[in-house]
């Protein structure tokens, strides 16, 4: 579980920064008491919090830190707040979803796929699904071919939707036999010289005559996991914790250049 403990200035002058506490509901109860100087809460709140702590789970994740009007980037904290708030990208979006260099520890685990991936197939309003995933590192393509693949395959089997599975060296596609289709296709290239940070992206697609504001997801932080794959080996995933959410109207800039990005790899899909 976490427990919100609000806003805390650990160093005279320094700026509060706003904390959760991780524990165990089975085994203890978080802390009464922090260190540092209490400064409040996001919703105003003066005092420090009680002990009784909040289901997991339960964090603001569109909390904001005094003086933040005008901040235009949300900060996601603990895992179930970044699934909740990759279920809404992939639920309330719309157009095209672009997934660079997005690690896949996430959805190696059917837990993962179902809040990650799984809501963009079952949006009507995402037409396709585009995977850059980087060759230079043999794992993310095992990953790939041995655990996420068959995900795809099962959900489609069991929301009884008819795909075929188009694969080539570096390249394929995910492709429902229906109309209008939905395509999931990914390209393996080489990305171990592009510093560009780990996204998931939202743009118009051309395609289709559905409008919608284009909007990222930008991969913050990522925590080690370990994976059993079919062959018996374990392997080492990241699995992303912290992600910033950016809309068009509040960064063009920076929506115009990871779209670029996006475009530099687009003829691979055709």
């Amino acid at each position: 579980a976490w427990k919100d403990c609000g806003l805390y200035r650990l160093k005279p002058g320094d700026p509060p920064l706003e904390i959760f506490q991780p524990y165990n509901a089975n085994i203890a109860s978080p802390m009464d008491r922090l260190r540092g100087e209490y400064v409040g809460s996001v919703t105003g709140q003066t005092q420090p919090p009680s002990d009784q702590a909040p289901a997991a789970g339960q964090g603001d994740a569109s909390a904001r830190p005094p003086g933040g009007d005008g901040q235009q980037l949300r900060i996601v904290r603990s895992w179930e707040s970044v699934a909740r708030d990759g279920r809404d990208f992939a639920e309330n979006g719309a157009g095209m979803m672009y997934w660079f260099k997005v690690p896949l520890g996430g959805l190696a685990y059917p837990e993962g796929f179902r809040n990650f991936l799984q809501p963009a197939l079952v949006n009507p309003k995402i037409s396709k699904i585009r995977f850059v995933l980087e060759s230079s590192v043999p794992t993310i393509r095992q990953i790939w071919y041995d655990l996420v693949l068959p995900l795809l395959q099962n959900w489609a089997k069991q929301e009884q939707r008819d795909f075929r599975l188009e694969d080539r060296d570096d390249a394929g596609q995910f492709v429902e036999n229906a109309t209008p289709a939905k395509v999931l296709a990914w390209v393996f290239v080489d990305l171990s010289l592009e510093f560009t940070p780990c996204f998931k992206l939202l743009i118009p697609d051309p395609d289709t005559n559905e409008e919608t504001e284009s909007q990222v997801q930008i991969f913050l932080s990522t925590a080690s996991r370990s994976v059993k794959l079919r062959d018996g080996t374990l392997q080492t995933v990241r699995i992303p914790d912290a992600i910033l959410r950016v809309r068009a109207h509040e960064n063009d800039s920076l929506m115009h250049a990871l779209n670029s990005v996006a475009n530099q790899w687009d003829s691979l899909f055709s």
